[in-house]
This record gives structure tokens, sequence and C-alpha cells, in this order.
């Protein structure tokens, strides 16, 4: 009987343990990145369009510099598995407000961002760049 009360009581003080360290970290993302590899709809990018370097704030992300300036606003909802992250471009060569629903992930040091470029279409269930946009970042150094 005492073993099992010991076995019960170390697990479920165990468990909140196990519960946190799956929490994500959104200040993680914060600093600046570079692209690691990426994939549009099953095609790889060009090595052109992953130079543009990434910088990620508590809720902006900005892509390049001067004309070819990109920046999303962000929020993400850690309730999810994985992470769902939305995203509404608030600049752009284009001067469009695009909105994008998505996942967002650690893999190790490295960030996975898989998004659906379709405004309106429906959020990746994972990351998986053959119907998506998922890019692969790893911070500058």
């Amino acid at each position: 009987m005492r073993t099992t009360l010991a076995l019960g009581l170390a697990v479920a003080l165990g468990a909140p343990a196990v519960a946190e360290e799956k929490k994500f970290d959104s200040a993680k993302l914060q600093g600046n990145w570079e692209y690691k590899s990426g994939e549009k709809n099953g095609q790889k990018p060009s090595e052109e369009a992953l130079k543009p370097k990434i910088k990620i704030t508590k809720d902006t992300i900005t892509v390049g510099e001067g004309d070819m300036l990109f920046e999303f606003k962000y929020t993400l909802d850690t309730t999810k598995d994985p992470v769902a992250i939305d995203m509404t471009m608030t600049k752009s060569p284009f001067n469009m407000e695009l909105k994008a629903k998505g996942i967002i992930g650690f893999d190790g040091d490295d960030v996975k961002l898989c998004y659906n470029p379709t405004e309106g279409g429906d959020r990746p269930a994972k990351f998986d760049g053959a119907k998506a946009h998922l890019f692969v970042l790893k911070k500058a150094k």
C-alpha cells in the first residue's frame, strides 16, 4: 500500500515538471535569424530568396531591408500543439495587408515556421512544406 501511494505521489509530482518542459518559450524567438532552409508548396526557393535576414521581436517579424522590407505583426497561441501563429503583413513593397495562419516550434536551437500564405486558408496541422510555406531559421551569427 505504501509503495502504491509513494509511486502515485511520485507520478503526480513529476507530471507538472514534464508539462513545463514542453512549454513554448516565446522569449527564445526574439533576436536575429537567418534562413537555414525553405519549401513553398513543394518547391525549394532560390538561394537568393533565402538571403534576407530576419529579426523577431515580441510581436513583429521583419524580413529583409530597404525596398524589400516585409514586416508582420504576429500573435501566438501557446495552448495549441503545435503552437499556432497568426501573422498580419503590415509593411511590404506591395503596400498590402495580408493575413496568414501558421504553426511555429523549436527544433533544437532552430525555429520551424509553417504557414498557409492564402488569406483565409486553413492553418497547417504539421510542419510540411508540400502544401504550405515551411521555413527553418537559425540564429544569426
